[in-house]
């Protein structure tokens, strides 16, 4: 079972769920939709400095945050700040059966093909650039449409792909209708 969680602002609450989910026996997936996420190499990954890779990237967990971190996926560990009291819950109800994982991820699957994958949810855009390996993962704050076009085009040009570079989109079929006009090969997922 997978379960998103929207943390920016909204609250989180065990009652809100469908009785067969807390009372069943499976693993259950919490999907983290928030800004303050990133990527570690599993190799390089150490689960008791999950807060501190957070904050080394200016993504620091607020008083009321923790951090919690994915399973391994294609070699990746996200990290991720949760609300405390959604933690506390989540772990409360479902313990070691409770996992976590982001957005951000979700692009990282084909790292081979060259593409620029997007999904924006909930005013966060999650950009992933692959071309024969992971080249970027951002999770990024936004507003409107018109942000999304901004950092798609500034990352595009910091990394010298040009208007060609195929771009994904998934979450919202506006960002792809606006993105339509500035690179060649726009797909909607």
């Amino acid at each position: 079972m997978s379960i998103q969680l929207k943390l920016g602002g909204h609250s989180f609450s065990v009652d809100s769920l469908p009785s067969d989910v807390t009372g069943g026996t499976s693993s259950v997936v919490f999907e983290v939709e928030t800004h303050k996420v990133m990527l570690v190499p599993q190799a390089e990954f150490d689960e008791s400095l999950s807060a501190y890779y957070l904050d080394a990237a200016g993504l620091a967990c607020d008083d009321d945050e923790t951090a919690v971190c994915s399973e391994p996926q294609y070699g990746i560990v996200a990290v991720m700040a949760v609300d405390r009291k959604a933690y506390d819950e989540i772990n409360g109800v479902f313990g070691a059966m409770a996992s976590f994982t982001t957005p951000l991820l979700a692009g990282t699957e084909d790292t081979h093909r060259r593409l620029m994958s997007l999904r924006v949810c909930d005013g966060v855009c999650y950009m992933v650039y692959t071309d024969d390996g992971l080249k970027l993962a951002e999770a990024i704050r936004t507003d409107s449409t018109d942000d999304v076009l901004y950092y798609v085009h500034r990352m595009a040009e910091i990394l010298s792909l040009g208007s060609d570079v195929p771009v994904l989109v998934a979450g919202d079929k506006a960002v792809a209708d606006t993105l339509k006009r500035y690179f060649k090969e726009v797909e909607c997922a």
